[in-house]
């Protein structure tokens, strides 16, 4: 046989399966385009001239990461329904006479010719978009439009080699099914279903306590950065429970509606209830994967757009006053104390001439690295390295002085010698004594406010009457302590101005660090476009997953119900109750992974919240309306596309 043939053979097995290969096509051009796009934003010459450019590489640098595994895992998947719809034709070539091994090469024509036209198609798409991205990412973060372009031509090299590597695998585990099975096997597979599934009670149980425990922890926790090291267990953990529910709850549901007569034999009922029983281990598993997808974009894009529209509320609360200096590791408690001079005001009023001595807030205060214990912290002592056992225990500690904190804050605070006043800290200490590696302090009060900032490890921040008796305790015992403070004031001027001042500013006084709030925001506002950009590229490759997920599941499910359907319509049933039941069965399936995407969002709440703190974000409103906007707007893409898909399913079944 000519490889012309084989070549016309599987392009007409594409042509006759459009349905199924014009979707797979697109979905692997689509993985190609955004893949590209992210490989493209990290080698981009405009980026790179981005002050967060560095943020912004580690940033695409997790979502190349993402890409990669996602890519393999949802192409392997979508190739399952393919193969499956292909496996009778391959079958029939067979029983026509067509040996095995020329049935294998026309299997690797179509995959050439599919993983070509997904490959340059997506490429296609990814060029345009790359731009596209570059320009909104520009001007997002406030610099001059680049119109230059730049084609990356090492990272489609490696998208190439990547791609072409995933489909040599799908044609290898193809082409090893038609060599292993039977004809017969082939044919059969193609409209089998599944063994009637037992009921299997502990699964089930088994996913609710797991869920329940990953939400109990999800709403309980306090420690914001305790809920940075449990979350990524909680997410493995509500995936797991999330499978486990749909696989052993959805066959419980199907075989109480089932058992439920009046229900049951019903002609919009009958077909799809006894259609989905023989399925359910392979629906429970699409339902899962539409579930976790959709919440999975959900909480992305609503941690992501609230941590970029809160931007600036956020920054207010971190930055008080419009610049900052700060003296760390100042060598003795004398000098420490001393630190109030006039030397370093007269050099603020020298750069910013509206500032005056009275309007700066001035504080000092101690901070040492100390492992943390259930009664309090324990110093490092000076020939004390952390170990990396130790490192999840550490906590950073800061100490103000009593007079200094009301001076700074307008205060009124009254505090004995052993007693200790919280602030707002990362971490939650709720007993009344404070144990600070021996010296105990009486906790007479906590200021329960959240803590504004981004620190991504334990901390606790404290008021005490005297600093002096902390540092000289340190001292005798050879702590790691570091003695700080720090002086902020507000000034008219305009940002550009202030940036330039206060670098001035720390040229001047050389051994101390100047921050602006100005150029702080700058540096946020590139790490929250970031972070939403990149949000933003893997809502859509899992939101366009989830549809093709939603359309291949309908095609199949419509190929095996076909012949159900045929039946019924030659005893009388209509187009009208085939409808019916289309829509019956949506009722019990399609909607459930929303539903529970919706728990898994409103659950999520609290953890992300917390952990969104410890990026900045203090707007709990802004918070709360992306999240309802992110759930509204995917439910609204999540009905369009039922009533794409439902629509190819009703023409299988009708004919």
């Amino acid at each position: 046989m000519s490889a012309g043939l084989f070549t016309r053979l599987a392009v007409d097995g594409i042509k006759k399966n459009k349905k199924l290969y014009i979707p797979y096509i697109i979905s692997l051009a689509g993985m190609v385009a955004i893949s590209y796009v992210v490989y493209y934003l990290v080698e981009s010459p405009a980026i790179s001239r981005m002050r967060g450019a560095t943020v912004l590489y580690a940033i695409m640098g997790m979502g190349k990461l993402v890409m990669v595994v996602f890519s393999c895992l949802f192409l392997l998947y979508t190739n399952s329904f393919l193969a499956k719809r292909r496996n009778f034709e391959f079958a029939l070539y067979n029983i026509l006479g067509m040996n095995k091994k020329n049935v294998v090469r026309i299997l690797l024509g179509e995959t050439l010719i599919v993983g070509t036209l997904g490959i340059v198609f997506g490429f296609a798409a990814g060029i345009l978009l790359s731009k596209l991205f570059e320009l909104i990412l520009i001007k997002m973060c406030g610099y001059p439009a680049d119109y230059s372009f730049y084609l990356d031509t090492k990272s489609m090299v490696m998208i190439v080699i990547f791609y072409a590597v995933i489909m040599l695998i799908l044609y290898i585990f193809s082409a090893a099914k038609v060599i292993i099975n039977k004809p017969i096997e082939l044919l059969r597979s193609t409209n089998a279903g599944e063994k009637e599934p037992k009921t299997n009670v502990l699964f089930a149980i088994g996913g609710i306590v797991i869920l329940g425990v990953a939400y109990w922890y999800a709403i309980s926790i306090q420690d914001a950065v305790e809920s940075f090291n449990i979350f990524f267990i909680a997410v493995i953990a509500v995936i797991v429970a999330t499978y486990m529910l749909f696989q052993a709850g959805s066959v419980f549901i199907c075989k109480v509606l089932k058992k439920n007569k009046k229900y049951y034999y019903n002609p919009r009922h009958f077909v799809p209830v006894s259609g989905m029983i023989y399925r359910m281990k392979r629906n429970g598993a699409g339902l899962a994967t539409i579930c976790i997808l959709a919440t999975m974009v959900m909480v992305m894009l609503g941690a992501t757009s609230s941590l970029y529209i809160g931007m600036n509320s956020s920054i207010d609360k971190m930055y008080p006053t419009d610049v900052y200096i700060s003296a760390n590791s100042i060598d003795s408690y004398e000098s420490w104390a001393a630190l109030d001079s006039s030397e370093l005001y007269d050099k603020i009023h020298s750069n910013f001439e509206d500032v005056k001595p009275e309007d700066v807030l001035f504080e000092r205060y101690e901070d040492f690295i100390a492992l943390a214990n259930e009664d309090g912290v324990t110093f490092l002592r000076e020939d004390q390295n952390l170990m990396p056992a130790d490192v999840g225990n550490y906590s950073m500690v800061e100490i103000a002085e009593l007079d200094d904190y009301n001076k700074a804050y307008n205060a009124n605070l009254s505090l004995a010698d052993d007693e200790i006043f919280f602030l707002p800290s990362t971490a939650k200490f709720e007993k009344e004594v404070f144990d600070i590696d021996g010296l105990k302090y009486k906790v007479v009060g906590r200021d329960e406010s959240p803590f504004y900032g981004t620190d991504i490890v334990r901390s606790y921040r404290a008021v005490v009457k005297d600093i002096k008796k902390l540092n000289d305790y340190a001292m005798s015992i050879k702590a790691q302590v570091t003695l700080s403070a720090g002086w902020g004031f507000n000034t008219e001027l305009p940002d550009e101005q202030i940036i330039e001042k206060a670098n001035k500013l720390w040229s001047d006084i050389g051994m101390y660090r100047v921050i602006s709030k100005a150029e702080e925001k700058l540096e946020f506002n590139d790490m929250y476009a970031s972070l939403l950009l990149l949000g933003v590229f893997l809502s859509i490759v899992f939101m366009g997953a989830c549809a093709f997920i939603i359309y291949f599941k309908q095609l199949t499910e419509g190929y095996e119900d076909a012949s159900s359907y045929k039946t019924m319509r030659s005893v009388g049933m209509t187009v009208k109750e085939i409808k019916a039941g289309i829509n019956s069965q949506t009722l019990i399936t399609f909607f459930s992974p929303l539903a529970l995407a919706a728990v898994h969002l409103a659950f999520s709440a609290p953890i992300v919240r917390k952990l969104l703190f410890l990026l900045g974000l203090n707007d709990l409103k802004v918070f709360i309306m992306s999240y309802l906007i992110c759930f509204a707007a995917f439910a609204l893409f999540y009905l369009l596309v039922y009533k794409k898909t439902v629509k190819s399913y009703v023409e299988i079944v009708s004919q």
